[in-house]
């Protein structure tokens, strides 16, 4: 089975079984998606018009002169618990 869609909204989301959520999903049939707004991959949100500083840019390769990073950078941690059946 095939879903498609088209992504209207930039953001983080979670996907999960639609056919049997009961039984799939606790066995690990989930993941998250993380959709990019227009105005690029640094974006946050479709703001990339704003001033610097005001805008939701992010730059997680910038380092400072001793090289330590400057941005936590982007990470995502989806976690669940995984019942044996």
């Amino acid at each position: 089975m095939t879903y498609s869609f088209v992504a209207t909204h930039p953001g983080t989301f979670v996907y999960e079984s639609g056919t049997n959520p009961d039984v799939q999903v606790p066995m690990g049939l989930f993941g998250a998606l993380i959709v990019r707004p227009t105005a690029g991959q640094y974006f946050v949100y479709n703001d990339a018009g704003k001033p610097a500083g005001q805008s939701s840019e992010f730059n997680p390769g910038s380092f400072d002169e001793m090289g330590d990073s400057l941005a936590s950078g982007e990470n995502l941690v989806l976690q669940s618990e995984v019942t044996r059946r």
